[in-house]
């Protein structure tokens, strides 16, 4: 199941436990999954998502076979990826504008800080794993498969930092 840490309730989905949870807090995945969701948009809230100790859950569309419109996570705030294999697939689109690069992104961090860590992001084809507008991201000890697409589409921020280790 999906808890968020500190409370007692345990969610089905990540996107019922994203939208109970408030600014700073921490949701853990228990288990392996597959966890099948739809596109989550966090907005105003600054998260961590990580595997429970133990566990290495799989996050996947809840139509595994059909190619979503949106990211499967877009965010306006700091967010923290810790021990998650996610799979996603974006529909194709010959556009090739920043702002089309970016909603082609697995994961779409638009500000704050977006740290990727002990994750596997799966990305099909012309898709990103990782796309940010986001002042500073880090990205380490993770494995990005890009099928044609890319690992990391960052917009630069003059005053920004895009971190990558062990990757």
């Amino acid at each position: 199941g999906i808890r968020i840490v500190g409370h007692s309730e345990l969610h089905s989905s990540l996107s019922e436990a994203i939208a109970a949870a408030t600014d700073n807090e921490v949701i853990e995945v228990h288990g392996s999954g597959p966890y099948l969701t739809s596109p989550i948009e966090v907005v105003g809230k600054r998260l961590t998502l990580r595997a429970a100790p133990g566990s290495r859950p799989q996050i996947l569309s809840e139509k595994p076979l059909v190619s979503s419109g949106k990211s499967l996570l877009a965010t306006d705030s700091d967010l923290v990826l810790q021990g998650l294999e996610i799979r996603w697939s974006i529909e194709n689109n010959s556009v090739l504008s920043e702002a089309d690069m970016l909603s082609r992104s697995v994961i779409r961090a638009t500000q704050g800080k977006l740290i990727v860590d002990r994750c596997q992001i799966v990305s099909e084809r012309w898709n990103a794993c990782i796309g940010a507008s986001a002042t500073d991201v880090a990205v380490k000890n993770s494995h990005l498969v890009a099928k044609t697409g890319g690992g990391v589409y960052w917009r630069a921020d003059s005053a920004g930092e895009l971190i990558v280790e062990n990757c």
